[in-house]
């Protein structure tokens, strides 16, 4: 794995929140930087093709009391931040207490919701305003309501989302800490340079996460939400085009790879993964069971993705910045260690995998 020794993040750290020297030096060192922690499986965003599957009818809540000892191993290992997703983890009844731990012991936080917040949610997320509260997520995969009802088991949500979106900047919570999120599907792509044009100019977003849609969840197989490879790259250029040319170095990758080299993903129900992707096949242990500090040392290489990348990823001449989506090659090629079968360059990658 290639090392970078100087921080030529061509503008990223000064927009992308998992940009910078000290997570850089992390991966470097073969380290832990982040902790990704599922609080729990139910959720009420409504997305149809979801990922894990989840639906307001689940609910695994990982326990306070673990959550509390995993926060202070963490602390105790040198992690910097957490991340507290789901599902929605704004549906975990302790979520507020939670977070407010781990800014205690020192750990940033950066809450992924579903995207829809109550008034009650949004005083709660000003109370925890300050420099360890790194980013709120609000997930709308398109403003086109059209699109979105293809891809929503809720079309009335698209509303609330946006108006919870208004209102949280209206609450006085800066524009700069949203993280606006949308999963790219063949359904949204037509709409997508509008989608983007509003988070950044109407909401004053400053980084869009584009996750490309991947195969498992409820729809698996169902080819329809597969967008194109060239759909892909239409939506990252035009990305570029708004928030500069760095973002293109990224490739397909949501994020880069500094966040997936120096992260660790806690499950609902306790089991802990390299990454959310990976995972139930690559379970590496369980927080109900035993510590991160003895699961990640065990398992340190598969971590933080310190084997060798094959074909292109492996040698890009975007590396380190990015090795590629380890989650898209095993997902649609079953082999974490191939090349992203979703980026555009990639000269194997193809326009479709689903049949």
């Amino acid at each position: 794995m290639a090392h970078v020794d100087s921080c030529q993040f061509f503008g990223l750290d000064e927009q992308l929140y998992t940009f910078n020297q000290e997570r850089m030096e992390y991966a470097n060192q073969r380290k832990l930087y982040h902790l990704e922690v599922e609080l729990t499986n139910k959720c009420a965003a409504g997305c149809s093709y979801c990922i894990y599957g989840c639906t307001t009818k689940d609910d695994i809540f990982l326990e306070r009391g673990v959550l509390a000892r995993v926060i202070d191993e963490a602390a105790d290992v040198g992690v910097k931040e957490m991340y507290l997703g789901g599902g929605d983890p704004i549906l975990h009844p302790d979520w507020y207490d939670i977070a407010g731990h781990a800014m205690s012991r020192e750990i940033g936080v950066s809450l992924w919701t579903g995207g829809v917040l109550p008034k009650k949610v949004i005083q709660q997320i000003m109370k925890l305003d300050n420099e360890r509260l790194v980013c709120v997520g609000i997930h709308i995969d398109t403003v086109n309501p059209e699109a979105y009802g293809q891809v929503n088991f809720y079309p009335n949500t698209l509303a609330l989302k946006m108006e919870s979106y208004r209102a949280l900047l209206g609450a006085g919570f800066s524009p700069k800490k949203v993280l606006p999120t949308l999963t790219l599907t063949r359904p949204t792509i037509p709409y997508i340079e509008e989608t983007l044009d509003w988070f950044i100019d109407e909401m004053g977003a400053q980084q869009v996460i584009l996750c490309p849609f991947k195969p498992s969840g409820f729809k698996t197989e169902d080819r329809k939400y597969e967008p194109g490879l060239s759909d892909i790259r239409r939506a990252h250029e035009h990305l570029a085009r708004r928030l500069g040319a760095g973002w293109l170095m990224l490739g397909d990758t949501p994020i880069g790879t500094y966040y997936c080299r120096t992260n660790l993903a806690l499950m609902a129900n306790g089991d802990l993964a390299p990454c959310g992707c990976l995972y139930p096949e690559h379970k590496i242990g369980n927080v109900y069971e035993g510590s991160i500090r003895e699961v990640f040392e065990q398992n340190r290489e598969l971590v933080t993705f310190s084997f060798p990348i094959k074909g292109k990823c492996g040698e890009c001449e975007n590396n380190p910045h990015c090795i590629g989506c380890r989650g898209n090659a095993y997902m649609f090629l079953g082999d974490y260690q191939a090349s992203d079968p979703r980026c555009w360059l990639n000269p194997e990658a193809r326009e479709y995998y689903l049949q």
